[in-house]
């Protein structure tokens, strides 16, 4: 019966997405949208894009998985374990390398200093605070706050994504 309880807060909702907008069944690139699932438990917002889900049983076949995952709280284990290195390492540089051609003048250097920094911190634990420690040790390093800020401000565009 808690069990019970506990998934009827548990609301998750399964829609179909394109160029970031909602596409109704009726619309234009209904065809070439995704399917993505939302929802939100106990404050927290969970939101996954399924490109392999063709129908929307297969997509609700997946909310479903995730909602057993929440409630088992196995769905969060394996984002809270990753660093800030491994993000950068895994998900972040392949994708730079590909869409970004001066990647080496451009990022490189920056991304050296925020792994020096951010490295070893889980992604969930990095927040507001740890930001502004780093722009402050930054600063009594003798760089100036505006090139301070904008290394912090590559961190928080990055973090939005995952």
């Amino acid at each position: 019966m808690a069990e019970r309880r506990l998934e009827f807060f548990l609301i998750m909702a399964v829609w179909k997405r394109l160029n970031g907008k909602k596409v109704k069944p009726n619309e234009k690139g209904y065809a070439r949208a995704i399917w993505q699932v939302s929802g939100q438990f106990k404050g927290v917002v969970y939101k996954e894009s399924v490109p392999l889900a063709e129908t929307k049983q297969d997509a609700e076949d997946r909310e479903r998985e995730i909602k057993s995952l929440i409630l088992s709280s196995d769905y969060e284990s394996a984002k809270r374990k990753t660093t800030f290195a491994d993000y950068v390492d895994q998900t972040y540089l392949p994708r730079v390398k590909t869409e970004n051609e001066s990647w080496k003048n451009n990022k490189k250097y920056q991304i050296e200093r925020l792994k020096s920094f951010f490295g070893s911190y889980p992604l969930k634990s990095i927040n507001r605070a740890l930001c502004e420690r780093f722009r402050d040790k930054r600063c009594r390093c003798g760089f100036n706050n505006y090139r301070t800020f904008g290394k912090t401000a590559v961190l928080r565009r990055n973090r939005q994504k995952c």
